[in-house]
């Protein structure tokens, strides 16, 4: 066999070996490519409850600010102007007060029971009766 011949041989074995290697590393990666995705979905559905999140935290700290300074009173007459500045509460409570009047809590989304809150009384009709901080 000639110099020429050996090196022509190592050389194809040496492409062979390769393309094969190349050929399983790519089938491993498409065998988990399902599951690869699933967790790429989880990833940023996380990402989107933690901006939810924060934006409601930040309304609630707005809504918080208004209701110590009792500048809440004046400006949020009707439930719907309350949904429509602060979004929709954590907790709807029917009171058993005659008139149909609920207690709506607002608080911050994550932390615990001890957390400051916001109650607020409404009626039927949608007219807010009274605002409440609690610590």
């Amino acid at each position: 066999m000639s110099l020429c011949y050996s090196i022509f041989m190592y050389k194809q074995q040496f492409f062979i070996l390769l393309m094969s290697g190349v050929l399983l590393t790519s089938c491993s990666k498409l065998q988990y490519f399902d599951q690869a995705l699933v967790l790429k979905e989880y990833s940023d559905e996380r990402d989107a409850q933690s901006v939810a999140v924060a934006r409601q935290d930040a309304l609630f700290e707005k809504l918080l600010d208004q209701v110590r300074l009792g500048e809440i009173v004046r400006t949020v007459k009707t439930t719907s102007q309350l949904v429509k500045q602060f979004g929709e509460p954590l907790l709807k409570k029917t009171l058993d007060i005659p008139g149909g009047r609920e207690e709506w809590l607002y608080r911050r989304q994550i932390q615990s029971v001890s957390s400051e809150k916001v109650c607020v009384i409404t009626e039927a009709g949608g007219a807010i009766i009274e605002f409440r901080f609690k610590e």
